[in-house]
């Protein structure tokens, strides 16, 4: 009986080690003037994983450089149907160029509320480990020490 439990328990212990070894999932959020310290492992030499990258400060970037650019003094006057149409013009090309940068953001910073990650740069592996200001590469490396 007791042969049973220790050989439940090394098994338990090398697949615990072995998990740890394998990085399948990584996660990183960074502030775009980091994300060249910190992603220093190209997705090419992570073959079998799943590697996002969130750039948790562009949606408000996107943002200030909408209300900077926002055409105040050509809409005044207009009614409210011309403003419309000029509106839809100005913005349309500006939202198409800049969604799926605003909805990664967005999504970054979303998952940092499930994740509970309060700051950034953060890189989170296999949805376990979690690393402040460490670079990718230091990351898991750390992991696959663990």
């Amino acid at each position: 009986m007791n042969r049973g439990i220790w050989t439940f328990f090394t098994i338990s212990c090398l697949a615990s080690f072995v998990s740890h070894a394998e990085v399948s999932d990584v996660k990183v959020f960074v502030q775009l003037n980091k994300a060249e310290k910190i992603l220093d492992v190209p997705r090419k030499d992570l073959p079998n994983t799943s590697y996002h990258v969130f750039l948790v400060d562009q949606k408000q970037d996107i943002m200030n450089a909408l209300n900077s650019r926002f055409p105040t003094k050509e809409i005044e006057g207009m009614t409210l149907e011309q403003q419309d149409r000029y509106l839809k013009a100005f913005i349309k090309p500006f939202g198409e160029a800049k969604t799926v940068k605003m909805l990664s953001s967005h999504t970054g910073v979303s998952l940092m509320d499930v994740f509970d990650i309060d700051r950034v740069p953060a890189v989170l592996i296999n949805n376990e480990y979690l690393t402040y200001g460490y670079s990718v590469s230091d990351s898991i490396r750390a992991y696959k020490e663990m």
